[in-house]
């Protein structure tokens, strides 16, 4: 099997996993499967971290290669807060990126956000994570991703 259908089996795996995961009353994903999935050379895991009601950590990541797979996941220690449809938002660069260069969606009713990552131009990407409380606050935070 070739690298992209690789990535797309990897893809559909995490993605079923992620969806049919077991999430306890709190809304926190089970740690087990979240774990499996991180260990997984196809899969970089993004830990968005939460303190005092503000975003306080999320990393910047460098990509080497084609075809990656991101999926965010907010710390154990978050409650109330979830990645809303455009929880990842990847600002505009020039020249604009190619078609697709990210495909990005929330999973497991928003408490994890997944985005492939074709690779395909070299760039530094900033983008915007946003989190929604129940009340329709937002949180939000600026990281970057360098594509190599």
């Amino acid at each position: 099997m070739n690298k992209s259908g690789l990535i797309g089996a990897a893809s559909a795996l995490a993605l079923a996993a992620c969806a049919n995961m077991g999430v306890d009353g709190s809304g926190v994903a089970s740690a087990t499967v979240l774990d499996d999935i991180c260990a997984t050379a196809e899969v970089r895991c993004i830990d968005v971290v939460i303190q005092g009601g503000a975003i306080t950590q999320v990393t910047d990541e460098r990509f080497i290669g084609a075809n990656h797979l991101i999926l965010w996941r907010l710390n154990p220690a978050t409650t109330g807060f979830t990645f809303p449809a455009k929880g990842i938002d990847f600002k505009p660069t020039s020249p604009a990126p190619p078609a697709n260069e990210f495909n990005c969606r929330p999973v497991a009713g928003g408490h994890l956000y997944f985005c492939s990552n074709r690779n395909t131009v070299a760039r530094t990407y900033t983008y915007t994570v946003t989190l929604k409380n129940a009340a329709g606050n937002t949180i939000t935070f600026d990281p970057k991703i360098f594509n190599q």
